[in-house]
């Protein structure tokens, strides 16, 4: 049989479609069929339609079974919950709580012709037309209910949705019934790395009771930017003694829900509030996702430092699905991947929302502090979060800001960065030896080679090489960003702060000024800018700024190179005495923001 592949897919962002009007919030038990444990999953299916020639068709056929969909929501208001777990034999009740199904709209090259006569389900990359939802085996906690409808270019109506069809037959009046044959069937991922063996996912809620409320996130943690599930890989080797647990990884389990009940925002679920889209969370102790597996690997198979770049990396993370929802989902995933030489790779994943890279490694620590025999966590967490809620700007300042906004906006984008797509894009690592870093500081004026630090030296070369590379024109404007982590440096941030926490200052310049003079002078640059940060007024002026930056999300600066020096995140603090972690840190893996 001819397969084709489907792969010219444009597909937009998933959307929470919530019933029409209100519904009833109560809670719902299942059947004992219902509940069975061969159902517990998301089960897929796609139908095919074609289109009849009417003037019924609508002009925009996605709005209308959007609509559509939100009305049948009405009256099959339980498939707008989510399942909870009881707390006696592990029974599954729904909760009507209306926070509604995901709707995706997408366009495909293709003709009904395409998939045969009938459709089959073997033809390539049908799960194109599916949502990407993830691990199909968590259900709890997560939307009952996905639909992509993808719209051809030829205007050939297609529809993919999982778990039944709950559309009001008038949305699709225009529409021929669906093929004699429609398939319904399962579609599996199998990923695979060195004959890896991944467990079931299991939700680990705190050891104890948390309290019930809901916390405000700030305007920092709120930005649209931060909107996604943040991956990491750490990697451990184990250390010879006897304190080494019969079942390591369990006492990593028991440690998490441990550590959960003193960061116990984390076990809840982020909701959207009704007036400007703000998020909150409820603490709600559903808790998070864990996945023990294994793989037939050494540390030595992934490189010396082991870097992001080996083959099957992403096998050592849980399968989140799109990793921009996170509105009504576990807000932590963590998996175990045992190996053959007795260490373990923890891949995670954390909403950025709830904490940064510095946070997201005090809350490890937390589990790895208790994991190694600590009653509590060294580092107690606080939330705090209302000290970056912005107030009220002197009015000269916000005018000088909505004046550049304004000229943001109407300047015409030429900036290679922004306007070529990320997937044309090649990611490259650099690692630099002591002998390189010698060889650099050789260029470094008299007056700075005892007083540069490594990060500024690193900023100045890299922005500079950077700017010659892009082949920017010598009169062009060009910025450079460093995120400065408020810690220590913020009087009124207290210590065990897990938030969002990192602020940017902006310096600009001409491509001709930081090209032509000394290497000197971008070194200065990079100071002035970090100093900028070292004044306390300064850093009140950015939270007070970051409401109006988040009325802007669509904004893009031009020619502006980002940076943020993490060397004391707080990784060599990661030990749990029979494992020990290695001097190397993945971040930003292949995540879609």
């Amino acid at each position: 049989m001819k397969q084709k592949s489907f792969v010219a897919h444009r597909r937009g962002n998933p959307e929470l479609v919530t019933p029409a009007r209100a519904t009833p919030c109560k809670t719902k038990l299942l059947s004992d069929l219902d509940d069975h444990w061969d159902l517990r999953y998301l089960q897929p299916a796609l139908r095919f339609f074609r289109v009849v020639d009417s003037d019924r068709r609508p002009a925009r056929p996605g709005d209308a079974i959007r609509a559509a969909l939100a009305e049948a929501l009405v009256y099959y208001y339980p498939i707008a919950g989510r399942l909870r777990e009881l707390p006696k034999g592990h029974k599954l009740a729904v909760e009507c709580t209306g926070e509604g199904v995901v709707f995706v709209e997408a366009e495909a090259e293709a003709t009904l012709e395409d998939f045969g006569d009938p459709p089959m389900p073997t033809f390539c990359n049908a799960e194109g037309f599916l949502c990407d939802v993830g691990d199909a085996r968590v259900i709890i906690g997560r939307p009952l209910f996905y639909m992509q409808y993808p719209n051809t270019l030829r205007y050939i109506s297609l529809r993919a949705c999982p778990l039944g069809v709950a559309i009001i037959t008038s949305a699709l009046q225009y529409l021929s019934p669906p093929s004699i044959q429609t398939y319904t069937y399962r579609i599996m991922k199998q990923k695979s790395f060195m004959s890896r063996r991944r467990g079931n996912p299991q939700l680990v809620t705190p050891a104890r009771a948390t309290p019930h409320e809901s916390k405000l996130l700030s305007d920092l943690d709120d930005h649209w930017d931060l909107r996604y599930l943040q991956p990491g890989l750490e990697f451990f080797h184990a250390v010879d003694g006897d304190r080494r647990p019969a079942r390591p990884w369990d006492s990593i389990k028991t440690a998490l829900a441990e550590a959960l009940v003193y960061y116990y925002p984390i076990a809840g679920r982020l909701r959207e509030m009704p007036k400007g889209h703000k998020l909150a969370v409820e603490c709600t102790a559903e808790g998070v996702v864990f996945v023990e597996a294994e793989a037939e690997a050494t540390l030595e198979d992934f490189g010396e430092p082991p870097m992001p770049t080996f083959h099957g990396a992403e096998g050592f993370l849980c399968d989140v699905g799109d990793a921009r929802v996170i509105v009504g989902r576990p807000l932590f995933y963590m998996q175990i991947t045992h190996l053959k030489c007795g260490g373990f790779v923890l891949g995670t994943h954390i909403c950025h929302c709830i904490a940064d890279a510095f946070g997201t490694f005090q809350f490890l620590k937390a589990i790895f502090d208790i994991a190694r025999g600590e009653a509590k966590p060294t580092m107690l967490p606080v939330w705090k979060r209302e000290l970056f809620v912005g107030t009220s700007l002197p009015p000269h300042i916000k005018e000088e800001q909505e004046k550049f906004f304004d000229e943001l906006e109407s300047a015409t984008c030429d900036d290679i960065m922004v306007t070529m797509p990320t997937e044309n894009m090649v990611s490259e690592y650099f690692i630099l030896s002591q002998r390189d870093m010698v060889a650099l500081r050789r260029h470094v004026p008299l007056n700075l080679t005892k007083t540069v630090t490594s990060f500024e030296l690193l900023t100045a070369v890299t922005w500079r090489s950077r700017t010659v590379a892009l082949g920017y024109k010598p009169c062009h404007i060009v910025h450079l960003m460093i995120n400065v982590n408020a810690r220590g440096r913020w009087k009124k941030l207290p210590s065990g702060y897990y938030g969002n926490g990192l602020m940017c200052s902006v310096i600009q310049t001409t491509v001709n000024d930081l090209c032509t003079n000394p290497l000197g002078h971008t070194i200065e640059l990079v100071r002035k800018a970090k100093d900028e940060m070292m004044i306390e007024e300064n850093m009140q002026l950015r939270v007070d700024l970051l409401p109006l930056w988040r009325e802007k999300p669509y904004i893009k600066v031009q020619r502006i190179f980002e940076t943020c020096d993490i060397k004391w995140i707080g990784q060599d603090t990661l030990d749990i005495g029979w494992q020990r972690g290695l001097e190397v840190e993945y971040r930003r893996l292949v995540c879609q923001i």
